[in-house]
This record gives C-alpha cells, structure tokens and sequence, in this order.
C-alpha cells in the first residue's frame, strides 16, 4: 500500500524508448493486483511507482509516438489513449461485450505516459480473469457504533403540587376535602364532617370578636357580621378579592349596628346628624 512501499527513486530512460525500464515489483502482476470491492486498481496501492518515471521524455520523443508509452510489440487490446484539452492518459474497456465499465489513467495524475499504459493494461487482465486473480485491498475495520442514550421524555403539563395545610390552621380547615373528584360513597360523610367542622369555627369566632367588642364598651355587632369575620379568619380559602369584600362588607355592618346603639349629637341634632362612638370620635356615614 501507498504508506507501506517505498517510493522509488527516478530511473533513467532507456535509449530509443523514451521512458525507463519497468520496475520488478508484484503489484504489476494479475496475481498480486491490488482491487478495491468495485473491481477497480486501487490507486494508492499504485502512488510509490511514480517518481521512477519522472525523467520520462515527451510523446513525440517516445518509440511509438501513435501509442505513447507502450513498447512495440505491446498488445493494446481493450485500450486506447486520449490526449486532449481535459487531459491525456491511458482507458481500459472491460473485455466482456456486455459490459460497459471503463477505467480511466490520467498522465497528469500519474505523471508518466508508460505508467498508465501499465495500469490501463493491469486493469484489463484483472477484468479479464475476475474471480482468478488480484487480491482486495484491506478494509479499514470499523468502530462499532456507539449507543446513543436516550433522551428523557418530558412530562406534559404542570406538576401537581402537594397542598399541606399550616399547623396553625383551625382543625376545620385542615380536614376540610380538597377539591377535586372523591368517591360516590365517602362525600356524604366527608360533606357533613366539614360542615360541622367549619361550624364549630366559625361560632368559635364569632364568640372571640363579640367579647372583644363587648370590652371596648361598643354594642355586641350582629350576627351576620360576627360570622362574615369569623369566615375571613379562618378563610385559608377565600381569595385576597374574596378577603376584602367580607371585610368591607363587615366594617359596614359593624359601623350601623354601633350607629344604633349610640347615636351621637349632629351639627344640625336632626334626623340627619352624625353618629359619634363612646370615645368621642366620628363615624363614617353610610
């Protein structure tokens, strides 16, 4: 091969032939022809031959200037030379008559006349005993290939997150079911759970602001506000939206109930007057 054989070194011409004489090397044989899969001469098997046909003379100077590089007497069988703008050289026709594979041996490439007549006519004998002579060039060993990981599959959507109630949460609202689909038999009993649980919390509250608005000395605030503030505080459920209308709606009630209990002397005294708390201080009217 190319990287394994020795270039040779140039020869001089013989007298009267114009190029040097053949060098004795195996790969010049049918027997020891270097093919590639294809059937063709492998090239690089062939490159370490050119430098000993550098000293070669032009055509015209050769001893068959009609067949350039070939000696007299040589058989030409199947091959024919070309010279033209494209280039110039040696073909070889495959010798069965119902084939139509050529070869082509450029003198630009190989550099000599007579080294692609050798090749054109090496190539020709090789065709001519397929299956009897030449030898494939080694194959280049293959890495097995390497097992590519495969990528994760992403998981669609987003991910459900795990609600855990605070620890200082009322019981009620850390029982109560989350949403979402529960079972046929189990939502009755879950429903009246909740409910009960919620209750106790909501009069829980209700009790808290009621003595807490009895100690400032204010009248006790209705029922409905009492348990519209008891929902906002144990509301881990309402919405900041939700949150402030029940507190608005709260502060209203409260504000009419503590009204009633003490009405306070307007500017006019009339039925329009303001209403003052036990403090001393205006209300907002509503």
């Amino acid at each position: 091969m190319a990287g394994e054989t020795p270039q040779l070194p140039p020869a001089r011409n013989i007298p009267g032939l114009g190029f040097p004489a053949d060098p004795v090397t195996a790969v010049l044989t049918v027997d020891e022809a270097v093919v590639g899969e294809n059937g063709k001469l492998v090239n690089k098997a062939y490159q370490h031959l050119i430098p000993h046909y550098a000293n070669e003379l032009p055509r015209e100077k050769h001893i068959d200037s009609d067949r350039p590089g070939a000696r007299s007497g040589e058989d030409s069988k199947f091959l024919r030379s070309w010279d033209d703008a494209k280039g110039a050289g040696w073909i070889a026709s495959h010798p069965s008559s119902s084939s139509k594979v050529t070869s082509w041996f450029n003198k630009r490439v190989w550099g000599s006349w007579r080294l692609a007549y050798l090749l054109a006519r090496l190539q020709r004998d090789v065709w001519a005993n397929e299956g009897n002579g030449g030898r494939e060039a080694p194959k280049k060993q293959e890495s097995p290939p390497r097992e590519v990981p495969k990528a994760k599959a992403k998981a669609k959507g987003r991910p459900r997150k795990s609600v855990i109630p605070p620890a200082d949460l009322p019981a009620a609202t850390a029982a109560a079911p989350s949403k979402g689909r529960t079972s046929t038999g189990s939502s009755s009993t879950a429903s009246a759970t909740s409910d009960d649980g919620l209750g106790a919390a909501t009069a829980a509250a209700a009790a808290a602001v009621a003595a807490a608005v009895a100690a400032s000395g204010d009248a006790e605030p209705d029922p409905p506000a009492a348990k519209r503030r008891a929902a906002s505080v144990g509301g881990a459920r309402l919405s900041p939206k939700a949150k402030a209308k029940a507190k608005a709606k709260d502060l209203k009630g409260r504000t009419a109930t503590v009204a009633k209990a003490r009405p306070g002397a307007g500017v006019g005294g009339g039925v329009g007057a303001g209403f003052f708390s036990k403090a001393g201080l205006p209300l907002r009217r509503l």
